[in-house]
Order: structure tokens, then C-alpha cells, then sequence
């Protein structure tokens, strides 16, 4: 590629200074505290809420692994007593 050309692709990517580019940084410590407590709590009650998810779903999980073991048992049992009957 020779400079013009790039010089020509390059004048599209050019939309705004790059000062604008880099995200503001407030000096105010004391705004950052609020949000960062008002956040905390929302994370917080999300946080405990997904825990509680988790114990549901391991509650099911196990009532799923009990039902599954009890259907193998009962096929087991089955197929014992066609064998039997053969």
C-alpha cells in the first residue's frame, strides 16, 4: 500500500479528537462512595438470590437422581421376572 492510500482509509476513521476518546475520571471521591454502596446492594440481593437458585437446584437435582435410581430399579426388576418367566 502506498501512503495516499492509507491516507485515504485512514481520513474515515477520524470522527473525533482522541481527548474524547479517553473516559472521564471524577475527582470526587465522595460520589464514587455513594455509587459504589448503591451498587453493593443490588449485587448483594442478586448475589443471595443465585444462592438460593443454587440450593433449589441442587434440591431437584438430587430429587432427580432418587427418581432415576428408583426407575432403574424397578426396569432391574422387571426384566428379572421376564428372565424368570422364560
Amino acid at each position: 500500500m502506498t501512503e495516499s492510500q492509507i491516507n485515504n482509509i485512514a481520513r474515515f476513521f477520524v470522527c473525533c479528537p482522541f481527548q474524547q476518546l479517553i473516559p472521564f475520571v471524577e475527582d470526587d471521591s465522595s460520589k464514587h462512595e455513594d455509587r459504589s454502596a448503591g451498587q453493593s446492594r443490588p449485587a448483594t440481593e442478586e448475589r443471595r438470590e443465585i444462592l438460593e437458585v443454587n440450593k433449589k437446584l441442587k434440591q431437584k437435582n438430587q430429587q432427580l437422581k432418587q427418581i432415576m435410581d428408583q426407575l432403574r430399579n424397578l426396569i432391574w426388576e422387571i426384566n428379572s421376572m421376564l428372565a424368570v418367566r422364560s
